[in-house]
């Protein structure tokens, strides 16, 4: 028996030859087939249905934020339809200021790229604070038709300098 060159560590054992080493059953370093590296997306979007001659609002939105010195409000309008009478904006605005909204501090008009409609003074109605009112406007411009982006909405709030808005 052989002494150890360093006490605690064991002697050395004898080198066997294991042979040369198994097959590899798949090769790894292949290119992966298309669908392992592309898979099919599942489809996201649920199919929506078609608009109705009932549901004539355009998807369109924009909210602005109107400020004054110690009243302020949010507005949120759409294009709603285009009658006889003229152009249909929907109207939401909501009071966010540290005082109460006179909401016939509001002004609204409609700008197209040839017309301007005359301002449309909001009732006189004072909003607490979180409080809200809407209404569909009705802004005596004779059009047949009206596509998404073509109008943009002018919102003043007192003597405060006017905010657009394109529906």
């Amino acid at each position: 028996m052989t002494q150890p060159a360093h006490p605690g560590v064991p002697a050395e054992r004898p080198l066997t030859d294991p042979g040369p080493p198994d097959p590899v059953a798949t090769d790894t370093l292949a290119d992966p087939a298309p669908e392992v590296l592309d898979p099919p997306q599942p489809e996201t979007e649920p199919d929506l249905p078609e608009p109705t001659e009932e549901d004539t609002a355009v998807p369109v939105d924009t909210q602005v934020i109107l400020q004054g010195e110690d009243t302020g409000c949010t507005a949120f309008g759409y294009l709603r339809e285009i009658t006889e009478q003229g152009v249909v904006v929907h109207l939401m605005v909501t009071s966010d200021g540290p005082e109460p909204l006179g909401l016939s501090a509001v002004t609204v008009s409609l700008l197209l790229q040839d017309e301007v409609s005359e301002p449309s003074q909001l009732p006189e109605l004072t909003l607490a604070m979180g409080e809200g009112w809407e209404a569909d406007l009705t802004f005596g411009m004779q059009r047949t038709e009206l596509a998404p982006g073509e109008a943009t909405l002018e919102l003043r709030l007192g003597d405060a300098e006017p905010v657009y808005a394109t529906i």
